[in-house]
């Protein structure tokens, strides 16, 4: 889901899904800076999975980094993607 995507769209999906990946930049380039305001999406996606007892993985992309990525852990995602650490 990219940042101007609401949660709504999706919630017809959560049954059938296996992971849910929440952009933290809006998709098309390198570089951006991450949007904190998408852990409150985060909250409200993982919200759902416990309301509706599924099983999916919630991942976030973009914008992480050594600094980030304590907000990230902190949002109990299962994955997130972090190229920069890896090089």
């Amino acid at each position: 889901m990219s940042p101007a995507t609401p949660v709504s769209v999706v919630m017809s999906l959560i049954e059938i899904v296996d992971q849910i990946l929440i952009m933290t930049v809006n998709p098309g380039f390198g570089g951006q800076a991450f949007i904190k305001e998408m852990m409150s999406k985060v909250a409200e996606v993982a919200q759902l999975k416990n309301a509706q007892n599924t099983d999916f993985e919630i991942e976030v992309d973009g914008g992480v980094n050594d600094q980030t990525f304590e907000l990230v852990k902190k949002s109990r995602c299962h994955c997130s993607c972090f190229w920069f650490l890896l090089i």
